[in-house]
């Protein structure tokens, strides 16, 4: 499997529809809510640290209970010490950034709840 499709496999893993956020779909075909969207970057061995966004986007009237769960739920996941997501060459060495996660709303819909999560990655494949 290669290092994205180790991170996608990563991040389908928590139980809600996950998106590349370069491959949302629109239209008739927009996910309902939630689901989430997340950066695939690419790196190499010796790049340090890459940034991953993910949001978890849900539509709750306000109230972040599950949202918040499922943030700690990722974060349990990744752990303080970081998860080894195996790979072609390698593996992909997912942390928690700093901050971890932020609240943020959408100027468009009072009652949609975006959690800003903050990963990083480090590459640590031989090719």
């Amino acid at each position: 499997m290669t290092a994205a499709g180790a991170i996608c496999e990563f991040m389908a893993s928590f139980g809600l529809e996950a998106y590349d956020e370069s491959f949302v779909p629109t239209g008739e075909l927009r996910p309902d809510f939630p689901y989430l969207t997340y950066e695939c970057p690419e790196g190499y061995f010796g790049d340090g640290d890459v940034s991953i966004a993910v949001n978890l986007w849900y539509r709750d009237g306000g109230w972040w209970e599950r949202a918040d769960r499922k943030a700690e739920e990722i974060s349990r996941s990744v752990g303080r010490g970081g998860k080894l997501l195996p790979c072609t060459g390698g593996a992909v060495w997912i942390k928690r950034g700093s901050p971890f996660s932020k609240n943020l709303s959408d100027p468009n819909d009072d009652f949609i709840q975006r959690k800003y999560i903050n990963l990083t990655a480090e590459f640590l494949t031989y090719f």
